[in-house]
């Protein structure tokens, strides 16, 4: 169980939904393309697992409030036809809690990944929870939400279908620069 100490360093809940207005995308880029972590069965899995495919990659925790409100409805867009591939994050927590948690809930996502070291704080810049980003079917990141998404809204759909459409660079393609 994380301290108050270690949750405050590892990032902040947004408002939730119920309270707020949904956390708008952003454009983002990062030189990162990829992570590695173990899935909740302790499996390695990668993010360029899902290359030629759109991703939404979701950082959570089973402790935040704003996150269990929204990763339903997250789950529920992930089951459509077409969907992006949904690659769930969970932070510094154990593997258990996390399967406990997605179980008692009834989520199923694609990839559910256990980050127990923090590397998606540090390398992909997260500091509010949940933190989505869009990454494009070349695996360039597009555009990144801190707080609850509105998964439902025209707007975010409209994001979604861009990512299938307009990869920032060709797949296989290497981006130099910022």
């Amino acid at each position: 169980m994380l301290g108050a100490v270690g949750a405050a360093a590892l990032a902040i809940a947004a408002p939730s939904l119920s309270s707020a207005e949904p956390a708008a995308f952003k454009p983002f880029a990062t030189e990162e393309r990829d992570l590695v972590f173990p899935d909740i069965d302790g499996v390695p899995r990668a993010l360029a697992d899902h290359r030629g495919r759109p991703v939404v990659l979701h950082v959570f925790a089973t402790w935040c409030e704003p996150c269990r409100e929204e990763l339903p409805v997250l789950a529920a867009v992930a089951a459509e036809p077409d969907a992006p591939a949904v690659v769930a994050v969970a932070l510094a927590e154990p593997a258990s809690r996390v399967r406990g948690f997605l179980d008692k809930l009834a989520l199923h996502f694609e990839t559910a990944l256990v980050d127990d070291a923090r590397a998606t704080v540090k390398r992909w810049g997260v500091s509010i929870l949940p933190t989505s980003i869009l990454i494009d079917a070349a695996g360039a990141p597009r555009w990144k939400a801190e707080g609850p998404v509105d998964w439902r809204a025209p707007a975010t759909a409209a994001l979604l279908d861009d990512l299938k459409t307009k990869p920032r660079i060709q797949a296989g393609a290497t981006r130099t620069g910022g």
